[in-house]
């Protein structure tokens, strides 16, 4: 008997009612992995300004390493921001636990602004450059 092309590729039937199904499986994304509060944010916000983009990564199955890697560089934003202000602290501010207090507090605002704006700008920059490619074409192809 000649094999069928789910056959020779390698894909099981499963039998359902005297019929045989192939088991089709498709990659299946982690939907349950702590991106984090940044590849969240990150996720929001790519799926607020550029819904093509969001789904595309989500069918790629690219979407949850990007946001975890969009996490992991937010938290090092958020380590250095920290570090610099609080080598801005004088001499005599640095024994008050207050200062400190305030200056690790300033720092982390800061840094979660710049990771805001930063991802913010990389997406809407990388749409208006998708667009333009577009555009690009399309009136290449006019011509």
């Amino acid at each position: 008997m000649e094999k069928t092309l789910f056959e020779r590729a390698g894909i099981q039937y499963k039998e359902v009612d005297g019929l045989l199904y192939p088991v089709l499986q498709a990659d299946e994304v982690d939907v349950t992995a702590d991106v984090g509060k940044y590849g969240r944010m990150w996720m929001h916000l790519l799926y607020e300004l550029d819904r093509m983009q969001y789904n595309k990564r989500l069918l790629d199955g690219t979407l949850i390493d990007t946001a975890i890697l969009n996490n992991e560089y937010g938290y090092e934003l958020l380590e250095r921001r920290t570090k610099h202000y609080l080598e801005q602290l004088e001499a005599e501010q640095k024994h008050s636990t207050i200062a400190m207090w305030k200056c690790r507090v300033a720092a982390q605002l800061t840094a979660e602004e710049e990771i805001y704006a930063s991802a913010e700008f990389a997406i809407k920059q990388q749409k208006a450059n998708r667009l333009l490619q577009a555009k690009l074409k399309l009136e290449g192809r006019e011509e």
